[in-house]
């Protein structure tokens, strides 16, 4: 469904071959475009990686909800496209169920990455967490809460729960169902469900089990390079203010940032299925330090663009891309005398695998 989707939001937008209308009325922008066409990669490998991982679920603990979260968020990656292909006219019965399925698919998606937490790469157990009496006045439901949520069926209900608060409310407002999903009490599950999603992913990656811990690292390494990305991007900007600099003919931003989400899922699929030799924990600092290194180098070049263009611009002439190049060479150099001292500082820190324990007792 998700391919689909993008298929026809991609030929509305562009060739309208499909007849199934026209969005750009043949005034579209190849940039535009390039970037359509790296979404639409997200989605199709996200419905992929979530098919594997549903067909290999007996194999794998943890597959089969996390299969299901990728397909989920590949679907809604394609939300322009399904409204093309599938939204049914204005005053039909079936619109408001249309409009409205959309919030239902994203509670399903993130109840099984709640699962999914609780379930990879060990079975998180209650056990396992402090005691609800332990914790302040404040904390202890919240606790109780986290705790029910570890049952197999928990996630499912509290996602019909929320969804059917969330519709409740809505309509109380007087708003329609498609602007359920804009309700601030709907972001307000969306961060607490993102927030026990990392607390339970930190109890694995701070177990003794080098199993674990490693294939909790996979995730880290995919998690590095979307940051990377995200850095790539913030000093790109800030080059292309200071300079003016465009790639013809290609929005590079939501490339970047794309390549670094297929980092994330690459991440992931790793920590599902891979059972080899090759040490997740040195792709992590070799990962942070690379990624560090290029953004550093970023904001250098502009820097140094801003300023020999500038201040010293007024005495003598100098083109654009000459802080560009020393800001390489220099940021080169850094690396080439750094990265093993960067490297051995962050093994200390992390060990081979993952945290110390040092970090853990923390």
């Amino acid at each position: 469904m998700a391919m689909a989707g993008q298929v026809a939001y991609l030929d509305a937008l562009y060739w309208n071959a499909l007849g199934v209308g026209s969005l750009s009325h043949g005034s579209l922008r190849p940039a535009l475009f390039s970037a359509m066409i790296t979404g639409a990669v997200v989605s199709v490998a996200a419905g992929v990686l979530g098919s594997t991982m549903a067909a290999k679920g007996h194999e794998r603990r943890g597959a089969r909800p996390l299969g299901l979260a990728l397909a989920v968020w590949a679907y809604l990656l394609a939300y322009s496209g399904m409204i093309v292909l599938m939204a049914p006219q204005d005053g039909s019965p079936f619109r408001m169920i249309f409009d409205g399925h959309f919030l239902v698919l994203e509670s399903i998606g993130l109840a099984a990455l709640l699962r999914f937490t609780a379930g990879f790469p060990g079975l998180l157990d209650p056990s396992d967490l402090r005691d609800p009496e332990t914790l302040p006045v404040g904390l202890r439901t919240a606790q109780h809460l986290r705790i029910w949520l570890l049952r197999p069926a928990s996630p499912w209900i509290a996602a019909l729960v929320a969804v059917a608060i969330s519709f409740t409310v809505n309509g109380a407002m007087g708003r329609r169902p498609q602007d359920a999903a804009l309700l601030t009490l709907v972001d307000v599950f969306r961060l607490s469900v993102l927030a026990l999603v990392v607390l339970n992913l930190r109890h694995a990656l701070l177990s003794p089990d080098p199993d674990v811990r490693s294939r909790m690292m996979w995730i880290v390494v995919g998690f590095m390079v979307l940051v990377g990305a995200v850095g790539f991007v913030l000093g790109g900007n800030v080059l292309t203010a200071v300079t003016g600099w465009q790639l013809p003919r290609m929005n590079w931003r939501p490339i970047v940032l794309n390549v670094g989400v297929l980092g994330f899922l690459w991440g992931g699929a790793m920590a599902v299925f891979y059972q080899g030799p090759l040490e997740p924990g040195r792709l992590v600092r070799k990962t942070a330090i690379i990624g560090g290194m290029g953004t550093l180098t970023l904001f250098l070049a502009a820097g140094l663009e801003m300023l020999l263009t500038g201040v010293v611009a007024a005495r003598f002439s100098m083109p654009y891309g000459t802080g560009t190049i020393l800001a390489a060479v220099a940021m080169g150099v850094v690396y080439g005398r750094t990265h093993h001292p960067l490297d051995a500082f962050l093994s200390q820190t992390w060990g081979s695998t993952g945290p110390s324990s040092d970090l853990s007792e923390a």
